[in-house]
């Protein structure tokens, strides 16, 4: 997110960030750091634990099929949408897909790793990147995510995974891509979690699972 911010602040066009979390979470904390060293102006959310359950509850009615983890980001995707004071909006889906961000990703190579790595492309660009449209659409938002452009995918698709995620830090070429492209190297380098688990929202959520629940 904070490459595509930069980008957009490069190119000329207008653009405010949105950070939504609950009490203490790390986005929080970061979006306003990085907000600063990038110049751009700030919109923070500070979420309260029964909005996030509220939000998790109605989007679990609708679509009960979802697993726990994509019920936390796509709770944490509406609670974004819902404070966004603008239509358009922009977002950083698949970025730990194609670069390979997940930690579920460190301890695997070869053909386990691509096969891992396509599966959950696949499944964010089939089912759960169309359920946040459909999501967002419904909140009178339109919602693109740049790093699912044709485009890109297109341009990744002779790079090997492993070259992609690197031999120490994940996303290790997006993050030489990033510095290329002029971001600074205390935004470039930081960790990032990912968003369900930076905003708190994973964690609520966990927390109020039923002991034996899936």
């Amino acid at each position: 997110s904070s490459l595509l911010a930069h980008l957009l602040a490069k190119a000329g066009i207008p653009l405010e960030l949105l950070v939504v979390g609950l009490p203490g979470s790390q986005d929080l904390a970061s979006a306003s750091e990085g907000a600063s060293i990038l110049g751009l102006p700030l919109s923070a959310a500070v979420l309260s634990p029964s909005e996030v359950r509220e939000t998790a509850g109605d989007l679990g009615r609708t679509a009960p099929a979802l697993t726990p983890t994509s019920l936390a980001v796509q709770t944490a995707l509406s609670l974004a949408l819902r404070h966004s004071r603008w239509e358009r909006v922009l977002c950083g889906q698949g970025a730990d897909e194609l670069f390979l961000g997940y930690a579920h990703y460190r301890l695997l190579t070869g053909v386990a790793l691509a096969k891992r790595a396509q599966e959950d492309l696949l499944q964010l660009l089939h089912v759960d990147f169309p359920f946040t449209g459909s999501m967002a659409r419904r909140l009178g938002k339109l919602l693109a995510a740049p790093y699912l452009s044709r485009g890109v995918i297109e341009a990744l698709a002779s790079v090997p995974w492993e070259a992609r995620r690197g031999p120490g830090e994940p996303k290790a070429l997006l993050r030489k891509v990033a510095l290329a492209l002029g971001l600074p190297s205390s935004l470039a380098g930081r960790p990032k979690k990912a968003f369900q688990y930076g905003s708190g929202v994973q964690r609520l959520l966990r927390t109020d699972r039923p002991l034996g629940g899936p």
